[in-house]
């Protein structure tokens, strides 16, 4: 995203290169053409790619899923919003989280 693009661009010392996933880009850009067999244009690819770097993924973390956070950060009490995906033991992450 935006933020991890600005880091990696300013804190290299000599030179920084950006690896992009043209292929992905690529395809992205046929679907929004007539002609899918067109390859997209390096302009195409370049504004796709920078239409990408200008949002925001937020990261997340086992309090961002607390009914209460401070009661999360007081005791540990995680008591979810919104049921949790399946094959999450949540009690192994409440005894991570303490």
């Amino acid at each position: 995203d935006a933020r991890e693009i600005y880091v990696g661009l300013t804190r290299h010392r000599h030179e920084a290169r950006v690896v992009v996933e043209r292929d992905r880009l690529d395809a992205l850009c046929r679907q929004r053409q007539e002609d899918a067999q067109v390859p997209a244009t390096d302009a195409m690819v370049l504004e796709r790619l920078f239409r990408e770097a200008r949002t925001y993924s937020e990261k997340v973390n086992v309090v961002d899923h607390a009914a209460d956070r401070v009661a999360f950060v007081r005791d540990g009490s995680l008591g979810t919003r919104e049921p949790i995906g399946q094959g999450i033991d949540v009690r192994r992450v409440i005894r991570a989280a303490r």
